[in-house]
């Protein structure tokens, strides 16, 4: 009798085991669903939600017999072969896609905004191919390279006779390196695109019925300081932004020198003018400036990653949003974030933003290297502002 009892156990063990890991793998929604996730990945001890199936946010899960447990919720399951039905929608068994694998840069972040739901948005992802170090671009389910970008923005019409550019939310692993992600700042530059979102975290609320998606960005704007000679060095090729050129936005001769502060990043680290900073005594000094209303030029090296080009940009533009957001609280008496559209323009207007953002340190030294013909541009002797740590760099 013992040894029936025994068996029957070790049989019902392996019976369980075998039944479990059915669910392992990656699975694909089946059509469209506003209740759940586009992907889903489980293993043994977690499962993986996705909305584009290249990066994952994850927790701890129980697999029985048709349910799953996560995030306090238990779901209905059913599984046969190579489909699963998981809160009353069909999934696949995904073994054919190949997407990127990207690590989001999950930073604390205080400029975190809604995208402008008006807005013609175009999504690209950067990330490694799996299981290897190569980076590539997803662009409509494909690989693509720096320069496929032109064409695959290249299906963007005009409405109504007037031109409204297209913003780009950009999805992109973490340890990227800022020398590719200048790469992509000029393409930008090259089909007139100025706005960016950038993809800092996803998270899912989990109900009894649904799982809803919720995404952090950041809103970076590409200042129109663009150096065609630069450009030529890196590409190999001449582009003349004839149309950036009449939204220009280069400093205007009477800009004070006493009122112009620099800031870097420079191999991961920070600095205010030649000072290297802490996150909070940079962040002090940033809040400072800003407080002043000293212009910004904030530029990055090309030996830094992409997390910490996020956080060096979170600092600078979550200091205007405090100051936007007291400006509302005594206009409005309610939060920056919750006025709509007009009004947002309204208090910007009450003090502007004087930064320039997004360029790297050797494209804003090409000015005086490699001038462009017929431009005065109003800096001078930037070499001299640089801490000396970036020069040693480039030995």
């Amino acid at each position: 009798m013992k040894k029936i009892i025994l068996s029957f156990i070790v049989f019902a063990t392996l019976f369980s085991c075998s039944k479990k890991e059915q669910y392992y793998g990656i699975w694909r929604l089946n059509g469209f669903s506003l209740s759940n996730p586009n992907y889903l990945k489980i293993d043994a001890d977690s499962i993986y939600l996705s909305e584009l199936g290249n990066y994952w946010t994850s927790y701890p899960v129980k697999i029985k017999n048709n349910y799953i447990r996560f995030a306090g919720q238990t779901y209905p399951t059913s599984i046969f072969k190579d489909s699963l039905i998981f809160n009353h929608n069909l999934y696949w068994k995904d073994t054919i896609y190949s997407p990127l694998d990207i690590k989001l840069p999950n930073i604390k972040s205080e400029s975190t905004v809604e995208i402008d739901p008006d807005a013609n948005i175009y999504y690209m992802s950067y990330g490694k191919k799996p299981n290897t170090d190569e980076y590539a671009f997803l662009l409509n389910d494909k690989y693509g390279s720096f320069s496929d970008i032109k064409h695959f923005m290249s299906s963007y019409s005009c409405g109504g006779g007037e031109y409204d550019p297209p913003h780009t939310l950009f999805i992109c692993d973490k340890n990227t390196s800022t020398r590719d992600l200048e790469k992509f700042f000029l393409e930008l530059f090259r089909v007139n695109t100025r706005t960016l979102y950038t993809v800092n975290s996803t998270d899912y609320k989990t109900y009894t019925d649904s799982i809803k998606s919720i995404s952090s960005q950041q809103k970076q704007i590409l200042s129109y300081i663009f150096n065609p000679n630069y450009d030529q060095k890196i590409n190999g090729d001449v582009f003349q932004p004839t149309m950036l050129r009449d939204f220009s936005i280069y400093p205007t001769k009477d800009l004070q020198p006493e009122k112009i502060v620099f800031a870097f990043l420079i191999q991961n680290e920070f600095y205010y003018q030649k000072e290297n900073c802490s996150s909070d005594v940079f962040s002090a000094k940033i809040q400072q400036a800003v407080s002043q209303h000293k212009t910004l030029i904030t530029l990055f090296d090309l030996k830094s990653d992409y997390k910490h080009y996020l956080e060096f940009n979170d600092i600078v533009n979550s200091k205007y949003l405090k100051i936007y957001d007291s400006i509302t609280k005594q206009n409005y008496n309610t939060t920056y974030k919750q006025l709509d559209k007009e009004k947002k323009v309204i208090v910007r207007r009450l003090y502007t933003k004087k930064v320039i953002q997004n360029i790297s340190i050797p494209h804003f030294l090409s000015f005086e290297e490699t001038p462009i013909e017929n431009f005065n541009f109003p800096f001078k002797n930037v070499k001299q502002q640089l801490p000396e740590i970036y020069f040693e760099g480039l030995k």
